[in-house]
Protein backbone atom coordinates (compact mmCIF):
# COMPACT_ATOMS: atom_id res chain seq x y z
CA UNK A 1 0.00 0.00 0.00
CA UNK A 2 1.02 3.17 -0.83
CA UNK A 3 -0.27 6.64 0.93
CA UNK A 4 -1.78 9.33 -1.03
CA UNK A 5 -2.22 13.48 -0.48
CA UNK A 6 -5.56 13.55 0.93
CA UNK A 7 -7.82 15.41 -1.21
CA UNK A 8 -11.75 15.53 -1.29
CA UNK A 9 -11.08 17.07 -5.10
CA UNK A 10 -9.16 14.52 -6.03
CA UNK A 11 -9.49 12.36 -8.87
CA UNK A 12 -7.71 8.74 -8.98
CA UNK A 13 -7.12 5.87 -11.34
CA UNK A 14 -7.78 2.47 -10.51
CA UNK A 15 -3.81 2.00 -10.69
CA UNK A 16 -3.51 4.78 -7.28
CA UNK A 17 -6.74 2.89 -5.99
CA UNK A 18 -5.32 0.04 -6.34
CA UNK A 19 -1.43 1.00 -4.70
CA UNK A 20 -3.50 3.21 -2.27
CA UNK A 21 -5.66 0.09 -0.84
CA UNK A 22 -3.59 -3.07 -2.05
CA UNK A 23 -6.63 -4.26 -3.98
CA UNK A 24 -5.69 -5.74 -7.64
CA UNK A 25 -6.27 -3.95 -10.36
CA UNK A 26 -8.59 -6.46 -11.82
CA UNK A 27 -10.86 -6.88 -9.16
CA UNK A 28 -11.15 -3.11 -9.31
CA UNK A 29 -11.92 -3.45 -13.04
CA UNK A 30 -14.78 -5.63 -12.23
CA UNK A 31 -16.24 -3.90 -9.01
CA UNK A 32 -16.73 -0.96 -11.28
CA UNK A 33 -18.37 -2.90 -13.69
CA UNK A 34 -20.52 -4.48 -11.28
CA UNK A 35 -21.31 -1.36 -9.97
CA UNK A 36 -19.66 -1.84 -6.45
CA UNK A 37 -17.39 1.20 -7.53
CA UNK A 38 -18.42 4.50 -9.07
CA UNK A 39 -16.56 7.03 -11.25
CA UNK A 40 -16.59 10.55 -10.32
CA UNK A 41 -19.73 12.03 -12.40
CA UNK A 42 -17.58 15.23 -14.20
CA UNK A 43 -17.15 15.47 -18.19
CA UNK A 44 -13.73 14.87 -19.33
CA UNK A 45 -12.80 12.27 -16.26
CA UNK A 46 -12.21 9.59 -18.51
CA UNK A 47 -13.80 5.90 -20.30
CA UNK A 48 -12.50 2.37 -19.40
CA UNK A 49 -9.52 1.73 -18.08
CA UNK A 50 -8.55 5.49 -17.97
CA UNK A 51 -11.93 6.55 -16.19
CA UNK A 52 -11.29 8.53 -13.06
CA UNK A 53 -12.98 8.46 -9.54
CA UNK A 54 -13.00 10.33 -5.90
CA UNK A 55 -11.70 9.77 -2.71
CA UNK A 56 -15.20 8.34 -1.90
CA UNK A 57 -14.33 5.32 -4.11
CA UNK A 58 -11.20 4.65 -2.42
CA UNK A 59 -12.94 5.04 0.92
CA UNK A 60 -15.48 2.74 -0.45
CA UNK A 61 -12.68 0.07 -1.91
CA UNK A 62 -10.67 0.00 0.76
CA UNK A 63 -13.89 -1.14 3.18
CA UNK A 64 -15.17 -3.71 0.44
CA UNK A 65 -11.32 -5.25 0.59
CA UNK A 66 -11.62 -5.29 4.61
CA UNK A 67 -15.21 -7.10 4.36
CA UNK A 68 -13.61 -9.61 1.77
CA UNK A 69 -10.96 -10.70 4.51
CA UNK A 70 -14.30 -11.97 6.26
CA UNK A 71 -15.31 -14.07 3.67
CA UNK A 72 -18.10 -11.55 2.33
CA UNK A 73 -18.68 -12.44 -1.23
CA UNK A 74 -19.25 -10.36 -4.35
CA UNK A 75 -23.33 -9.93 -3.48
CA UNK A 76 -22.77 -9.26 0.23
CA UNK A 77 -20.47 -6.45 -0.91
CA UNK A 78 -22.83 -5.18 -3.37
CA UNK A 79 -25.15 -4.52 -0.96
CA UNK A 80 -22.92 -2.51 1.01
CA UNK A 81 -21.50 -0.72 -1.61
CA UNK A 82 -25.14 0.18 -2.65
CA UNK A 83 -25.93 1.25 0.55
CA UNK A 84 -22.70 3.72 0.79
CA UNK A 85 -23.63 5.28 -2.76
CA UNK A 86 -27.18 6.08 -2.14
CA UNK A 87 -26.05 7.47 1.09
CA UNK A 88 -23.67 9.83 -0.40
CA UNK A 89 -25.94 10.72 -3.08
CA UNK A 90 -28.89 11.33 -0.41
CA UNK A 91 -26.72 12.80 2.57
CA UNK A 92 -24.80 15.16 -0.59
CA UNK A 93 -28.01 17.20 -1.14
CA UNK A 94 -27.87 18.36 2.55
CA UNK A 95 -24.30 19.47 3.19
CA UNK A 96 -25.48 21.76 6.16
CA UNK A 97 -26.47 18.96 8.45
CA UNK A 98 -23.33 18.64 10.82
CA UNK A 99 -22.86 15.55 13.28
CA UNK A 100 -24.56 18.31 15.44
CA UNK A 101 -27.23 18.63 14.03
CA UNK A 102 -27.77 15.14 13.26
CA UNK A 103 -27.76 14.38 16.70
CA UNK A 104 -30.09 16.93 17.92
CA UNK A 105 -32.59 15.72 14.88
CA UNK A 106 -32.23 12.25 16.30
CA UNK A 107 -33.05 14.01 19.96
CA UNK A 108 -35.68 15.80 19.07
CA UNK A 109 -37.71 12.82 17.21
CA UNK A 110 -36.89 10.30 20.61
CA UNK A 111 -38.15 13.11 22.53
CA UNK A 112 -41.29 13.75 20.82
CA UNK A 113 -42.17 10.07 20.80
CA UNK A 114 -41.22 9.55 24.55
CA UNK A 115 -43.29 12.50 26.22
CA UNK A 116 -46.48 14.39 25.03
CA UNK A 117 -46.96 18.10 24.54
CA UNK A 118 -47.73 19.94 27.62
CA UNK A 119 -51.20 20.94 26.55
CA UNK A 120 -52.37 17.12 26.45
CA UNK A 121 -51.51 16.32 30.17
CA UNK A 122 -54.16 16.72 32.51
CA UNK A 123 -53.54 17.58 36.01
CA UNK A 124 -52.65 14.63 37.68
CA UNK A 125 -51.90 12.66 34.88
CA UNK A 126 -47.77 12.66 34.57
CA UNK A 127 -46.16 9.68 35.13
CA UNK A 128 -44.16 9.37 37.93
CA UNK A 129 -41.62 7.32 36.26
CA UNK A 130 -40.63 9.54 33.39
CA UNK A 131 -37.60 11.70 33.34
CA UNK A 132 -40.21 14.92 31.90
CA UNK A 133 -43.71 14.99 32.53
CA UNK A 134 -43.68 16.61 28.72
CA UNK A 135 -42.16 17.29 25.34
CA UNK A 136 -41.72 21.39 26.57
CA UNK A 137 -39.88 20.43 29.73
CA UNK A 138 -37.60 18.17 27.62
CA UNK A 139 -37.17 21.28 25.30
CA UNK A 140 -36.31 23.79 28.32
CA UNK A 141 -33.85 21.43 30.01
CA UNK A 142 -31.41 20.86 26.76
CA UNK A 143 -30.67 24.49 25.92
CA UNK A 144 -30.43 26.31 22.39
CA UNK A 145 -31.40 23.66 19.94
CA UNK A 146 -30.48 24.64 15.78
CA UNK A 147 -32.46 26.19 14.07
CA UNK A 148 -31.82 23.15 11.12
CA UNK A 149 -32.69 20.53 13.76
CA UNK A 150 -35.95 21.36 13.89
CA UNK A 151 -35.79 22.42 10.12
CA UNK A 152 -35.08 18.41 9.13
CA UNK A 153 -37.05 16.79 11.90
CA UNK A 154 -40.34 16.39 10.32
CA UNK A 155 -38.24 14.00 7.53
CA UNK A 156 -35.36 12.80 9.79
CA UNK A 157 -36.62 9.35 10.69
CA UNK A 158 -34.06 6.51 11.35
CA UNK A 159 -33.62 5.77 7.84
CA UNK A 160 -31.94 9.49 7.54
CA UNK A 161 -30.17 9.52 10.97
CA UNK A 162 -28.83 6.01 9.66
CA UNK A 163 -27.77 7.46 6.52
CA UNK A 164 -26.31 10.68 7.74
CA UNK A 165 -24.55 8.75 10.53
CA UNK A 166 -22.80 7.00 7.58
CA UNK A 167 -21.89 9.66 5.40
CA UNK A 168 -20.29 11.59 8.83
CA UNK A 169 -18.11 8.49 9.65
CA UNK A 170 -17.18 7.63 6.05
CA UNK A 171 -17.10 10.38 4.04
CA UNK A 172 -15.96 13.43 5.88
CA UNK A 173 -12.40 14.72 7.28
CA UNK A 174 -13.91 13.74 11.27
CA UNK A 175 -12.48 9.87 9.74
CA UNK A 176 -9.50 11.31 11.17
CA UNK A 177 -10.56 12.59 14.46
CA UNK A 178 -11.05 9.34 16.30
CA UNK A 179 -9.11 5.90 15.96
CA UNK A 180 -11.91 4.00 17.36
CA UNK A 181 -15.07 4.48 14.97
CA UNK A 182 -16.68 1.26 14.50
CA UNK A 183 -19.12 -0.12 12.11
CA UNK A 184 -21.17 -3.24 12.81
CA UNK A 185 -22.34 -5.19 9.58
CA UNK A 186 -25.09 -7.53 10.23
CA UNK A 187 -28.23 -9.18 7.78
CA UNK A 188 -31.63 -7.22 8.30
CA UNK A 189 -33.78 -9.96 5.95
CA UNK A 190 -31.94 -10.86 2.85
CA UNK A 191 -29.43 -7.77 3.05
CA UNK A 192 -25.71 -7.30 4.16
CA UNK A 193 -26.27 -3.82 6.24
CA UNK A 194 -23.95 -1.53 8.46
CA UNK A 195 -24.64 0.34 11.74
CA UNK A 196 -22.24 2.41 13.48
CA UNK A 197 -22.19 0.95 17.21
CA UNK A 198 -22.65 4.01 19.03
CA UNK A 199 -25.69 4.70 17.09
CA UNK A 200 -28.51 4.98 18.86
CA UNK A 201 -31.24 2.96 17.14
CA UNK A 202 -34.64 1.88 18.46
CA UNK A 203 -34.74 -1.20 15.59
CA UNK A 204 -31.26 -2.26 16.18
CA UNK A 205 -29.24 -3.13 19.20
CA UNK A 206 -25.93 -4.84 19.46
CA UNK A 207 -26.79 -6.90 22.09
CA UNK A 208 -29.72 -8.20 20.00
CA UNK A 209 -28.00 -9.28 16.92
CA UNK A 210 -27.36 -12.54 16.59
CA UNK A 211 -24.06 -12.46 14.80
CA UNK A 212 -22.32 -9.23 13.56
CA UNK A 213 -18.81 -8.64 11.53
CA UNK A 214 -17.10 -5.61 13.81
CA UNK A 215 -14.77 -3.20 11.72
CA UNK A 216 -13.14 -0.30 13.02
CA UNK A 217 -13.12 2.42 10.58
CA UNK A 218 -10.21 4.35 10.84
CA UNK A 219 -7.75 1.61 11.12
CA UNK A 220 -8.58 0.51 7.84
CA UNK A 221 -9.01 4.24 5.95
CA UNK A 222 -6.83 6.06 8.02
CA UNK A 223 -3.28 4.18 6.23
CA UNK A 224 -4.49 5.37 2.74
CA UNK A 225 -3.77 8.81 3.15
CA UNK A 226 -0.82 11.02 3.98
CA UNK A 227 -1.66 14.29 6.15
Amino acid sequence: MVPIPFNTDGRYTRQQIAEATGVDRELLAYWSKEGLLLAAESEGLGKGKYRLFGFEAIHIAALLKELGLYGVQTAGLKQVAQLLWSVLAFCSQHPDITEEVRFQAASLRRARTSYPVRASVAPGTEDPDAAFSCFEDWLESHGKIDPKAFEIEPWFDEEADLAFALYLDLFTPAIFDDFDTRWLFTHAGDGLIAIPENLNLASFRPEHLRSHIMINLPRVIRPIWMR
